[in-house]
C-alpha cells in the first residue's frame, strides 16, 4: 500500500514539474510577444496618422467651403488683413475695411459669430477700452479646426513677437500666450511683404498700406480676389493649405511663420508662397514662407473649386509654383 502511495505520489510531482515553464521557454515566449508587438505598432501608429491626415483634409475642407460662403456673401474671398499690429474687428466689416486676417472674416461661416463679435465696441474708426479688451479674448480663445492633430492641439501657445502702442497689437491689449493655426491662405507664386501695417492715423484713412501690383494669389494685404479673378481654373488653383513649421517651436512662438495670433492681420503665419518646394516639418531648420506639414510624403491642400487634395513633397516645381497663380495663363496638368 505504501509503496502504491509512493507511485501516485511519484507520479504527481513528475506531473507538476513537466507544467511548468522553463526560463528559456519563458524568454522565448516573451521574445515572440516582442516581436508581435513590433510588427503591429507600426500598422497601428500609420492607422493613427490616417485618421490625423483625415482630420486635417475634413479642417482645410470646412475652411474652403467658409471662403466660398464668404465670396457668395460679401462678393469676393476674405482679405488677408492690415499687418501684423492688428487683429480683427467686427465694426470694419470685409475687405479692405477689415484688419484681422481671412481667419477672422471666416468666423461668422464657420458658426462662431459670437467669436467674431468679441472685439466690437461700435466704433469703426476709433480703437476703445472695449474693443482692446475683446481683441485680447480673441486672440486667446482656443479654436479647434484650425490646427493640425499630427502637429498639437488648437491650445494657445506662447507669444514672444509683438508691435503696436502696446507691445501685441493697436487694437488689442497684450495677451501672454496666443492661439495659433497650421493652415495657410495661397499668397501666390511671388512674395509680396507688407510690413506690420500703419499706425491707426493713417490705416482708418486707407493710407500707409503696400502695393499689390505684384500679387498674384489668393489672399494678401486688403486683397478682394474674386471667382471671376481665378482664370486659371478654381481646380488648379491653391487655396488653402499646410503651412512648414520648424517642429522646435510648435508651442514657442520663436518661429516667425508662428509667433501671432491666427487672428492678426498679412502676416508669414497666415500665408505662404509657391515660389519653395513644400517640405515635412524639420527640427532645427526654419522656413516662413513654404508650405508644408508634419504629415509624412505629403500635404494637404484646398484648391479654389473646394476640392481638398493630398500633395507629395516631391511635388514638380513648376506646377507647384504655377499653382500659386491664379491668372498666369499657363496650362498644367493635375495636380494630383
Amino acid at each position: 500500500m505504501q509503496g502504491i502511495r509512493k507511485a501516485i505520489v511519484g507520479t504527481s510531482k513528475r506531473s507538476v514539474s513537466r507544467s511548468a515553464f522553463t526560463l528559456v521557454e519563458l524568454l522565448v515566449v516573451i521574445a515572440i510577444i516582442g516581436i508581435l508587438v513590433g510588427l503591429l505598432l507600426p500598422a497601428v501608429q500609420a492607422a493613427r496618422e490616417a485618421a490625423r491626415r483625415m482630420q486635417c483634409s475634413n479642417n482645410l475642407k470646412q475652411i474652403a467651403l467658409a471662403f466660398h460662403n464668404h465670396e457668395s456673401a460679401v462678393g469676393y474671398f476674405p482679405s488677408g488683413g492690415w499687418g501684423w499690429w492688428w487683429i480683427g474687428d467686427a465694426d470694419r466689416k470685409s475687405g479692405q475695411n477689415q484688419p484681422g486676417a481671412w481667419t477672422y472674416s471666416i468666423l461668422p461661416f464657420m458658426e462662431q459669430v459670437a467669436l467674431y463679435q468679441l472685439p466690437s465696441d461700435g466704433q469703426p474708426d476709433a480703437i476703445l477700452t472695449a474693443q482692446l479688451a475683446g481683441g485680447a479674448k480673441l486672440a486667446e480663445t482656443r479654436v479647434p479646426g484650425f490646427t493640425c492633430p499630427s502637429r498639437r492641439s488648437s491650445l494657445p501657445a506662447n507669444r514672444v513677437i509683438g508691435g503696436g502702442s502696446n507691445g501685441h497689437a493697436w487694437n488689442a491689449d497684450p495677451v501672454a500666450k496666443a492661439n495659433r493655426t497650421d493652415y495657410a491662405a495661397n499668397g501666390g507664386s511671388v512674395k509680396v511683404f507688407w510690413g506690420n501695417g500703419p499706425d491707426p492715423t493713417a490705416a482708418f484713412s486707407g493710407q500707409g498700406f503696400i502695393s499689390l501690383a505684384n500679387f498674384n494669389g489668393i489672399c494678401a494685404q486688403r486683397s478682394n480676389v474674386r471667382f471671376s479673378d481665378i482664370r486659371d481654373g478654381t481646380s488648379l488653383t491653391y487655396l488653402v493649405g499646410d503651412k512648414y513649421l520648424n517642429p522646435d517651436h510648435y508651442v514657442s512662438g520663436f518661429d516667425y511663420g508662428d509667433d501671432h495670433s491666427m487672428f492678426i492681420g498679412d502676416d508669414f503665419d497666415i500665408h505662404r508662397w509657391t515660389d519653395e518646394l513644400p517640405m515635412m516639418d524639420r527640427p532645427g531648420f526654419a522656413s516662413f514662407w513654404r508650405f508644408g506639414s508634419n504629415h509624412p510624403g505629403t500635404f494637404n491642400m484646398s484648391f479654389c473649386d473646394g476640392s481638398v487634395r493630398t500633395i507629395a513633397y516631391t511635388v514638380e516645381a513648376n506646377i507647384h509654383l504655377l499653382s500659386g497663380n491664379r491668372a498666369d495663363g499657363i496650362a498644367i496638368k493635375d495636380n494630383d
